[in-house]
């Protein structure tokens, strides 16, 4: 008399391992270091080593307060391989998300507040604004060489008026 169908068995335990290594996957790479920025100054991680096909990824997380539009910011950033240049761009912060592909948005979390302000009467008035938390991929650097690696970045404002957001660069390795 037979307990087990060994077939039955064998599919089964397949599929457990599949499922344990989709979910054991990290698909948004290990934390090699985190920098907050700030407006117009330079921030920089330096002397990283790197090996020949590393994959780092750039995020950059976010918590910001708004009230009517989002605002706007761009991070230039420059990463050079002991001492020589080899990538210097330019990208858009927050300039229409595409939340159907690449960016990849992870842990977002929103919180509808509001505060109290005068009107042009000067009578009390309230106003809504959105506290927004998430991280955004933004771009994908392959190593072609081994070696010691550093990455500058400066976040510029485009909005006039006060700064107050958090922004963070957050570099991984996939």
């Amino acid at each position: 008399m037979k307990l087990f169908n060994t077939n039955t068995v064998l599919k089964s335990c397949i599929y457990f391992l599949i499922a344990f290594v989709i979910t054991s996957c990290n698909t948004i790479g290990d934390q090699i270091q985190n920098i907050e920025l700030e407006d117009k100054k330079i921030s920089n991680i330096k002397d990283i080593s790197l090996t020949k096909g590393d994959v780092i990824v750039l995020w950059t997380y976010y918590n910001l307060e708004y009230k009517e539009n989002l605002p706007s910011y761009r991070i230039k950033y420059h990463i050079e391989k002991d001492d020589n240049t080899i990538l210097f761009e330019v990208f858009n912060l927050l300039n229409n998300i595409d939340y159907s592909s690449k960016p990849i948005i992870r842990s977002s979390k929103n919180t509808d507040n509001t505060y109290i302000t005068n009107d042009e009467n000067g009578d009390e008035i309230e106003k809504n604004y959105t506290e927004w938390e998430f991280q955004k991929e933004e771009h994908q650097f392959i190593v072609e060489e081994d070696g010691s690696y550093s990455f500058d970045f400066k976040l510029y404002n485009d909005n006039s008026g006060f700064f107050s957001d958090e922004i963070k660069v957050v570099l991984r390795k996939l």
